[in-house]
């Protein structure tokens, strides 16, 4: 009888525990004011922008789910929103404001804090995944998101364009590996699936330049995969532009089962690709790499690799070395996201604890680094602070970032 009655006593704890903590999940996320609802919100002192996506899996979950955006100052204290879902969330942030979308409304808030909602004009099921953004050099923000087979048997992709509270919305054909801005222009990478569109060829992938007001896919060049069994990747966050080249830190060959990082090259007047072998990736499932135009010193190219490790590589000879390792221990399950900023400072968030781990003793852990192109050896750090509200807010296990969810005030650069 004892037995039982310690028994019983102890699933009790252990229930009143588990039922404490979802209590407290509930109560910290009805507290966060849903952003879609506001005229105004705060970004005096903020320094830095991250949005967290709720995976979706079902229309019950666009209903019901929300994404997380903090906002976080220089000392580690932070403010929560929600917005609606979106998978994949991107956020943006120029000298005019702050740009994210969720699978409602497109956003952009300006320095004083206004906010302006666009309502989407697509059905709210397509395109709910947010798969890049790039901001051109006119400051607006230029997003893509991949809709999938329409009935036709077609293939679609829908493109936004923000600037500050104008926003346009395409429906465009075709499947791309990814896009990015050269000026004002938008281009794709056409994807290696053999459709009958004349844009995407079995085997290979082509440059795409957007047209006219309609931004009519035409396709400039059609190149065969340099390994068929790799579709180029997870590229970096924003490409580097050089001459009239475009270089692209990615992934695009495998060699006894071992991924390559590659530099892609892509020439933007007549889309010939060129391809040298930087290093061989880790075995990590989703691999990230990090350059920026700020990141390019005469024939100097500085990127992060999957590691979190700063490279270096020369466009001329493209001998790469390592510059430095910045304790960040990266596995599939942990997280980090690097900012090149114009005064040649860096910025990366690090997050050091499995996602949704609301029992972890110390709650979520994460922090911001500051280094700089200058002194890349030297490198400050500071954590984002209350994480066991973090972790009681991030209690769903399908809220992560993105690589494309990480922004800092350009402001700091000034």
């Amino acid at each position: 009888m004892k037995t039982f009655i310690k028994f019983t006593f102890i699933v009790g704890i252990v229930l009143s525990i588990s039922l404490s903590s979802t209590a407290c999940s509930f109560l910290e996320n009805r507290n966060i004011p849903d952003i879609f609802e506001l005229e105004k919100m705060d970004l005096s002192g903020k320094d830095y922008a991250m949005i967290f996506s709720a995976d979706m899996w079902n229309e019950e979950q666009i209903k019901t789910d929300r994404n997380v955006l903090l906002l976080i100052d220089s000392q580690g204290n932070w403010d929560a929103y929600h917005t609606y879902n979106l998978d994949r969330a991107n956020i943006n942030w120029t000298k005019d404001g702050l740009y994210f979308s969720d699978h409602v409304y497109e956003y952009f808030v300006d320095n004083a804090g206004s906010i302006s909602k666009t309502n989407k004009t697509s059905d709210l099921k397509e395109g709910t995944g947010q798969y890049g953004s790039s901001v051109d050099d006119n400051e607006a923000v230029w997003s893509w998101f991949d809709i999938g087979f329409d009935e036709m048997g077609g293939y679609q992709t829908r493109i936004t364009y923000q600037d500050k509270e104008k926003s346009t919305e395409k429906i465009v054909e075709g499947e791309y590996t990814y896009m990015f801005t050269v000026g004002h222009q938008l281009y794709g990478v056409s994807g290696p699936f053999g459709l009958t569109n004349g844009i995407n060829k079995q085997d290979k992938i082509g440059l795409v330049k957007f047209t006219e007001e309609e931004l009519t896919p035409e396709l400039i060049s059609s190149t065969p995969l340099p390994d068929i069994t790799v579709s180029p990747v997870h590229i970096a966050h924003q490409v580097v532009l050089k001459d009239n080249i475009v270089h692209v830190i990615g992934e695009a060959e495998s060699i006894k089962e071992k991924f390559l990082t590659n530099l892609m090259m892509w020439n933007v007047d007549n889309g010939q690709l060129a391809l040298e072998r930087l290093a061989t990736s880790t075995d990590l499932k989703f691999s990230s790499f990090y350059t920026h135009q700020n990141a390019l010193k005469n024939d100097e190219l500085f990127w992060f690799n999957d590691r979190a490790e700063l490279k270096r590589t020369n466009l001329k000879t493209f001998k790469t070395d390592l510059i430095q390792s910045y304790n960040v221990d990266v596995t599939e399950e942990l997280y980090y996201s690097a900012r090149f900023l114009k005064n040649n400072d860096i910025h990366m968030v690090v997050n050091d604890t499995t996602w949704g781990n609301s029992f972890d003793k110390d709650g979520t852990k994460m922090r911001i680094l500051k280094t700089s192109l200058n002194h890349p050896q030297d490198y400050t750090e500071f954590p984002i602070k209350d994480g066991k509200r973090l972790s009681r807010l991030f209690s769903k296990g399908s809220l992560t970032p993105t690589d494309n969810s990480f922004a800092v005030n350009p402001k700091l650069a000034e």
